[in-house]
């Protein structure tokens, strides 16, 4: 069993009180980890998916979007539900790349 899990995720942040934050993540990782089931996972680190890899899902200007408010730093917000902050842009990445790392692993190529 595997777990793609990266601290990093944890530096996406968004306004306080917003369920997706990194105490979130913090909780789930620590559960992970105190779980009887923690033996049998095997830790994977996932990978920065590529910007063509982003375009099978998203449109160039979205990614841009999303690069340049990052490259800003500080808060932003894309809608009133979607922070992004100097670590978004990378996060999503590692976020993007650890999904095709889990596809990887499923369909046995990884």
């Amino acid at each position: 069993m595997y777990f793609i899990y990266d601290d990093y995720y944890q530096k996406h942040e968004n306004r306080p009180g917003h369920p997706e934050n990194s105490e979130r993540l913090r909780c789930i990782k620590q559960a992970v980890d105190c779980s009887e089931i923690v033996d049998r996972l095997k830790y994977i680190a996932p990978f920065k998916a590529g910007e063509k890899q982003i375009e099978m899902v998203h449109d160039r200007a979205y990614i841009k979007t999303i690069k340049d408010l990052s490259s800003k730093g500080g808060q932003s917000f894309l809608d009133m539900d979607t922070g992004v902050n100097q670590y978004t842009y990378n996060c999503a990445l590692l976020a993007a790349g650890g999904c095709f790392k889990g596809l990887d692993l499923i369909l046995g190529a990884g």
